[in-house]
């Protein structure tokens, strides 16, 4: 949804809080809200930006001495089809904010409603997954002699380890028919499950 005065006033009313938005960044743009006519806040303090440039916003930036943020990103992750997707399967489990970034890696798995897999898809979403992974809440698979993808196991996973380790172990290349050895970590404890992978499509349809 772009950033027009249409779909912020649509916001309001979807979200039960019209007058109550409060933009900083644009407020001088818009209506005066609750917050500006009551005098919590100051307008004539707010701002006025519009357009896609980012300078005005990188300017109060370094006038403030704010040097560590998120580099400007072009839209809001959830008008994306395939991540708002993922957020409404992923919601239904153990869900946890921090988990947000987890959702914009890899292939997702729903395989219960209380059981999500996420595994990379090259080298780079390995990493990121595996500083990712938490070992109080998380379920973390990786291959041991086979090159493959890592995992994050969310949800239920107690006694659905090896599940998660039959999936993970399709998407892994094998040179040999010993099987692969996965290994499973969750807090302080190790499991390695020897595997023989199936095809992809066996647990394609649990993709999301």
């Amino acid at each position: 949804m772009s950033q027009n005065r249409n779909a912020l006033m649509l916001i309001e009313r979807e979200a039960h809080l019209e007058g109550y938005v409060l933009r900083p960044l644009s407020a001088k743009l818009l209506p005066k809200t609750v917050p500006e006519i009551q005098g919590w806040v100051n307008r004539e303090k707010l701002l006025s930006i519009r357009g896609r440039s980012r300078r005005t916003q990188l300017n109060l930036a370094e006038k403030f001495g704010i040097q560590d943020f998120p580099q400007p990103a072009g839209g809001c992750l959830l008008t994306d089809p395939g991540f708002s997707r993922r957020l409404k399967n992923f919601i239904s489990v153990d869900f946890n904010i921090h988990d947000v970034n987890i959702l914009k890696l890899g292939r997702h798995f729903k395989l219960y409603d209380d059981l999500y897999l996420v595994m990379g898809r090259n080298e780079k979403e390995n990493i990121a997954l595996e500083r990712l992974y938490s070992q109080n809440r998380h379920l973390l698979l990786k291959p041991v002699n086979a090159k493959g993808p890592s995992g994050i196991g969310i949800g239920n996973f107690h006694s659905r380890e090896k599940l998660l380790a039959e999936i993970l172990a399709c998407y892994c290349k094998v040179k040999h028919d010993t099987g692969i050895d996965i290994e499973v970590r969750h807090n302080n404890t190790v499991w390695i499950y020897n595997i023989l992978p199936q095809e992809k499509g066996v647990y394609a349809d649990f993709l999301v």
